[in-house]
């Protein structure tokens, strides 16, 4: 937060759009990326967790965004991709009132995909990693470029986009094998 003070609005401005990028690399870069979460998933922290595609919580995680006790206004995509997931209202309450979240909190909120035990993230985040792993990496790319991009289109260029998704990815000999099989 020191670093924040040091900044004159253009370099804030230039910092948020880069955090933007970085978040847009962990969410459409490709891979799927699972995240393993404990203790706090504070402000950026929970701008990069809701940049993953798979999220593990531990019962030590604790989710806030506590910018507002602090005067300044989110900057790596909170309010879009924590909006997103939260919905507008408790986003604002969030912010407003700097509310915590424990991990059954955020698991039922959708902030985190899983729980596990204590410890059990990383054992956990494997196994899910394997399973994702054994899928085509078409239908993978597809899932991780189109979803949330579908998302943010009107409901009749979703579908047009949902059709191109299924032809492209039907069609493929991953496809044709996973059929047969």
């Amino acid at each position: 937060l020191s670093g924040l003070v040091l900044r004159n609005s253009e370099e804030v401005m230039h910092h948020s759009r880069w955090s933007h990028k970085v978040m847009d690399a962990i969410q459409f870069g490709g891979l799927p990326v699972i995240s393993v979460l404990k203790g706090a998933v504070m402000g950026g922290g929970l701008e990069i967790a809701s940049a993953t595609h798979v999220r593990i919580a531990e019962p030590s995680t604790i989710f806030q965004l506590p910018e507002g006790q602090r005067g300044i206004f989110v900057g790596a995509g909170a309010s879009v991709r924590v909006g997103r997931i939260l919905g507008p209202d408790r986003m604002v309450e969030m912010m407003l009132t700097q509310r915590r979240y424990n991990a059954e909190e955020g698991l039922n909120l959708g902030l985190a995909h899983y729980a596990c035990d204590e410890g059990k993230g990383m054992e956990m985040a494997e196994e899910l990693a394997a399973k994702i792993a054994s899928n085509a990496s078409l239908i993978n790319q597809i899932i991780i470029q189109s979803l949330s991009r579908i998302s943010d289109m009107s409901r009749s260029d979703g579908l047009f986009t949902e059709s191109l998704c299924a032809a492209l990815t039907q069609t493929s000999p991953d496809a044709e094998e996973g059929i047969r099989a």
